[in-house]
């Protein structure tokens, strides 16, 4: 939503699985994907902060591993496929293939990250 008060469009359509707006930009089509890895991020910072709590500490890595998920699979879905937001992102972008490439190499890099990070509860994985 920020995306598009930032475009300076209006939402036409909400639902849970689809968002329409009237600005038809990249930074719209890339805006949930963007949130996905900037909440991940923040939910990273936040889990890593608590000390105290196991439960916390585990809420936090819960929620961090779904967003960096959904942007994960986000990228190799439209990666391979080339439809869905990020296909309209890079629509006219020159070299085609390296965002095939990027895109289906950015799951296992995320992977990767978040397998690097101990176990939320201190326990090791």
């Amino acid at each position: 939503m920020a995306c598009v008060v930032a475009t300076g469009g209006t939402p036409l359509v909400l639902s849970t699985v689809h968002f329409e707006c009237s600005a038809d930009t990249r930074l719209v089509a890339a805006g949930g994907t963007l949130a996905n890895l900037i909440f991940g991020a923040l939910f990273w910072v936040a889990q890593r902060a608590v000390r105290q709590s196991a439960s916390w500490r585990y809420f936090f890595w819960l929620v961090m591993a779904f967003n960096l998920f959904e942007a994960g699979g986000y990228f190799l879905f439209s990666g391979i496929g080339n439809f869905g937001d990020w296909a309209a992102v890079v629509a006219g972008l020159q070299p085609a293939w390296a965002f095939h490439v990027l895109s289906v190499e950015s799951p296992r890099v995320n992977s990767r990250v978040r397998n690097s990070q101990d176990h939320p509860a201190g326990t090791g994985r």
